[in-house]
């Protein structure tokens, strides 16, 4: 077909125009759970070996006890949180393995925000995901959709795991195409988070897309609703990543000058140390009018930071009661450099038992000090190596009281309340399914007996699944892009997607509930797994969400105004139907018209014809293994497969020295990025040609910024461990001609009828 946008295309007049590209914002939301067919003979109830998981410094997690949980936010009126039930040391997974696969969206700018509500829930597309279409966006699951946020208590980061788009083969498997090959986010601690805390996710590499109407009250409630405790606000109408706080700083004049900042606990933590050592030091009494006019006087400074100072003589001393003093901070680092120093010199092993008697004999003579002291042997090593030179254990005293201050804008809902409370979100274990060539399919991480909850699954509406909808463009004689009127396919996020066929509406999950293949007791083909069928299936949330039953008694119009509000309520879980053995795959029945579609769509599937747009084409994984990066005159003689550009790594360097020499190159031998560059942000990561070859090492390269609308940039000693393969856009599986694509059937028990609505009628 030859064209060169591959585009959603809604034509209402009517609709508000949203330039999604323009605004971060919160969350992503998940998708599927698809599942190909291919062979009746595989058994779809097989089990296998899962191997043993550890977290990342070595240590075996214990897979018969849950240790991440869905529950209340800590947050007041923030709706759902995630919180870890075990201790994570900085740089530590939170769970050793990427969750499940992230799905790429091409944003679509003429849509109603009423049809759908993902519009404030996605995450910029980012690495090799934003190489999939113009305008990317990404749905990463549970981490990345039910973490919420705070501007000073983050702790946690993504990052991307990887692609694989060898997992079948076009020209050979009709499942080409028909799910995610992009392995998702592994998210690790960026610092070390204590068992009960809330896991807040945010990285300055992650933008996520907001529109403006936000309101303010779902923002004040998001951040500090602890100290406005009076603020009701819907659930999910909070932030779930970290915008950056150039997000906030754009938006002079509204309600973000008053939201605080993470320098503002910062300056509010010194404040709160100078008024506590000078407290110490003086004869006046302490009293609420001291505090009070400590307080104002920070105000005449700046309203934020004053925001975040005590008002009363009670809530000054609740903060600092605990909090390690100067000295104590002293002690505590000659006591770690005595324990170096001793086991240094000594024979006997250092082990947490040696150590946590140590702490005890400590806290027998002072409480503070013994706090500051490393409690295991993987602390106290951590804490030598970074602290060794230092007379203190810690020379930033003052951070101690910024997060003092930060930790007390939320609930401390501790260990046994979230276990009581909350609801398991890891008895999913991703790994390749027993189904071939089907990816990726969920396994019982620990044994699951029947009848109890396998997956939690809150979920966004698309209320018209129209806008799935995908349409071809092709160029006109004057070069300009015309849609077809006719739909080409529909986006990939249809297959991890729950519907009905007498509605168009779509219920996507937002958890690792998304791995779960098909399987059924139906023989007339597909994927039979007997007569008992599949050992799990999907019900309507039970007590732990109280707004579903809410919304189910909505109607479509009810629920696209809740879109338009950035409001969701739904949430299915997923129930076994039998004992799951640990390292079982877990199964669900996906309908018998997603086995007639699926039928269908093997019996009538022809690979991409040779010649065509999708017929020459070489796996990415093998281009990286086997190809050699060549200059735009190589390119002439020796082509890339159809499919293949190369990208470089860059970002806008302003210096006054900084000029470019006298051919218009700028120099670029130190633009070198020590992480993957399959994980860059978008605006580090851009489409360029290799115009020369300059050293071993080292080439002259073309940034291509055509399509942001700015000139193109020449650097010259670009160094070759910042350029990669990647994928040219609209070249994927994804976009393959009749790529599979079929919802999740509802069973029609479960569907409320004010909720059906027949495609002639609408």
């Amino acid at each position: 077909l030859g064209f060169r946008h591959y585009a959603l295309r809604i034509t209402n007049p009517l609709t508000t125009q949203l330039r999604l590209t323009e605004e971060p914002q919160p969350m992503c939301r998940p998708a599927y759970l698809i599942f190909a067919l291919l062979s009746a003979s595989n058994s779809a109830t097989s089990s296998q070996q899962i191997p043993e998981i550890n977290t990342d410094n070595g240590t075996p997690l214990n897979d018969n006890e849950c240790s991440l949980y869905l529950a209340q936010s800590s947050i007041s009126g923030a709706g759902f949180g995630l919180f870890t039930t075990r201790d994570v040391q900085d740089g530590e997974g939170i769970l050793p393995y990427a969750e499940a696969p992230n799905i790429p969206i091409c944003i679509v700018e003429d849509v109603a925000m009423t049809d759908w509500v993902h519009h404030a829930y996605v995450w910029s597309g980012r690495g090799l995901a934003q190489f999939e279409c113009a305008d990317v966006s990404d749905s990463i699951i549970t981490l990345g959709s039910l973490c919420n946020f705070h501007t000073y208590l983050l702790n946690v980061e993504g990052y991307v795991d990887g692609y694989d788009d060898e997992a079948v083969d076009r020209f050979v498997h009709p499942s080409a195409g028909a799910f995610s090959y992009h392995k998702g986010q592994h998210f690790n601690a960026t610092r070390t988070i204590a068992a009960g805390e809330e896991l807040f996710i945010g990285s300055s590499n992650y933008v996520v897309f907001i529109d403006h109407f936000l309101t303010v009250r779902a923002i004040i409630a998001c951040l500090f609703t602890a100290l406005t405790s009076s603020l009701q606000i819907d659930k999910f109408l909070y932030f779930f990543s970290d915008y950056g706080e150039d997000w906030l700083n754009t938006r002079e004049g509204t309600f973000a000058d008053n939201v605080p900042r993470f320098d503002d606990f910062d300056k509010a933590g010194k404040i709160l140390r100078i008024m506590r050592d000078t407290f110490l030091n003086s004869t006046f009494d302490i009293n609420d009018e001291v505090i009070s006019l400590v307080k104002d006087a920070s105000g005449v400074l700046v309203n934020r930071v004053a925001s975040l100072i005590p008002d009363t003589k009670a809530k000054y001393e609740a903060l600092v009661e605990n909090l390690p003093r100067k000295d104590d901070s002293d002690k505590a680092g000659k006591i770690l450099r005595l324990m170096r120093d001793t086991y240094l010199n000594s024979t006997f092993e250092i082990n947490d038992e040696v150590i946590s008697l140590f702490i005890h004999a400590a806290r027998v003579l002072d409480d503070r000090v013994a706090s500051l002291i490393p409690d295991t042997k993987a602390k106290y090593e951590a804490a030598v190596k970074k602290h060794l030179d230092e007379d203190s254990l810690y020379a930033d005293e003052d951070s101690l009281y910024a997060m003092a201050i930060a930790k007390s804008t939320v609930v401390n809902r501790g260990v046994n309340w979230i276990k009581e409370n909350g609801i398991c979100m890891d008895n999913i274990l991703p790994g390749k399914s027993t189904i071939p060539f089907i990816g990726q399919g969920a396994f019982a991480k620990r044994f699951l007996v029947e009848g109890s909850v396998v997956s939690p699954a809150p979920l966004l509406q698309i209320t018209n699944s129209d806008i799935m909808l995908t349409y071809d463009d092709n160029d006109d004689e004057n070069d300009e892009f015309v849609s077809d009127n006719d739909p080409s396919g529909m986006q990939l996020l249809v297959n991890y997607c729950f519907g009905h066929k007498d509605s168009k509406l779509l219920l996507c999950p937002q958890s690792n509930a998304i791995l779960i293949n098909h399987c059924s007791s139906r023989k007339n083909g597909g994927n039979y797994c007997g007569a008992e069928g599949p050992n799990a299936k999907i019900r309507w949330a039970s007590g732990w969400d109280p707004d579903t039953p809410i919304w189910l008694e909505m109607s479509l119009n009810q629920m696209s105004a809740k879109s338009g509000e950035k409001s969701t309520g739904l949430s299915f879980e997923v129930i076994a139907t039998r004992d799951i053995k640990t390292g079982e795959e877990i199964f669900l029945d996906y309908g018998p018209n997603w086995e007639d579609a699926w039928e269908l769509h093997r019996n009538e599937w022809k690979p991409p014809n040779e010649g065509t747009k999708f017929g020459n084409y070489t796996p990415l994984n093998s281009v990286r293994s086997n190809f050699l990066f060549r200059t735009i005159d190589e390119l002439k003689k020796k082509p890339y497969p159809d499919n293949i550009i190369t990208a470089c790594y860059w970002y806008e360097y302003e210096d006054e020295e900084y000029n470019p020499d006298e051919r218009g190159y700028y120099m670029a031998d130190d633009y070198i990025y020590e992480d993957s560059l399959d994980s860059l942000y978008p605006t580090n990561l851009w489409a360029c040609d290799i115009l020369e070859k300059t050293t071993v090492t080292h080439y002259e390269v073309r940034i291509i910024r055509e399509e942001e609308g700015l000139d193109d940039v020449l650097l010259t000693m670009f160094p070759q461990e910042s350029i990669i393969f990647t994928n040219k856009q609209y070249t994927t599986d994804q976009f393959l001609p009749g790529a599979f694509r079929h919802y999740i059937e509802i069973e029609d028990s479960m569907f409320p009828e004010q909720w059906k609505m027949s495609y002639d009628d609408a």
